[in-house]
């Protein structure tokens, strides 16, 4: 399988369904960015449990239709630029992300995602929370330890009805909720506690989704 180690500082690796790496068992910190690219059938990959701190991005995508169960990431806390998770047609399981605690950038999953609630052990995301086209997810009680996003993004999950997490957010710089077709409870962005504070571009976008036209329309009707 190509590995491309110092790839800007970092590691490039294109798997080819080899399920250890432990050549990099020992590596607890990363110079710059971890870029995993599974291109052939896979359900797991261990091989860097100790890895703590990647001081650039960490990209993760699957372009085969296997449902990945395991991501050797158990100890990592620190991500320094953005977080990017794409799935293309099978789905992964992100309770291995569980110790991350800081995310310097952006995070962004577009796929079929597992247990988001691995999650609420963040406690600082710098740039935007951006979740696209997760036909798993039906509740969102994540990202509890959170204070202060950027920005939140969540469009076309085919069947997520309510998003009741976020409870220690109080500041919000935009929301776009958009294409989410049984989304009918927006109670985590209630108005009375998180404040609306970016004056740049469109605060709030919500388009789209049908039963928030009956349901907690009160949470968003003031805001716009």
């Amino acid at each position: 399988f190509p590995v491309t180690i110092g790839y800007r500082g970092g590691l490039k690796i294109q798997y080819s369904g080899i399920p250890t790496l432990e050549l990099f068992g020992e590596i607890s910190n990363l110079g710059g960015d971890f870029i995993f690219d599974a291109s052939s059938g896979i359900s797991s990959f261990r091989g860097f449990e100790n890895l703590t701190l990647i001081n650039g991005n960490l990209y993760f995508q699957s372009n085969n239709s296997s449902d990945i169960t395991t991501i050797g990431l158990n100890n990592l806390k620190k991500i320094k630029g953005n977080l990017f998770i794409r799935m293309w047609n099978g789905s992964l399981n992100l309770s291995h992300l569980g110790s991350l605690e800081f995310i310097g950038g952006n995070l962004l999953t577009i796929g079929n995602m597992l247990n988001m609630a691995a999650f609420n052990g963040l406690t600082t995301l710098k740039g935007n929370l951006e979740i696209f086209r997760n036909n798993l997810l039906n509740s969102m009680d994540s990202f509890n330890n959170l204070d202060s996003i950027s920005g939140v993004f969540i469009g076309e999950c085919g069947f997520l009805v309510n998003v009741s997490g976020f409870s220690s957010l109080t500041h919000l710089g935009s929301l776009h909720l958009g294409k989410n077709p049984f989304l009918s409870d927006i109670s985590a962005f209630n108005k009375n506690y998180i404040a609306i504070y970016s004056d740049i571009g469109e605060k709030i976008k919500i388009y789209e989704n049908p039963f928030l036209s009956k349901c907690n329309a009160e949470v968003y009707r003031d805001w716009e």
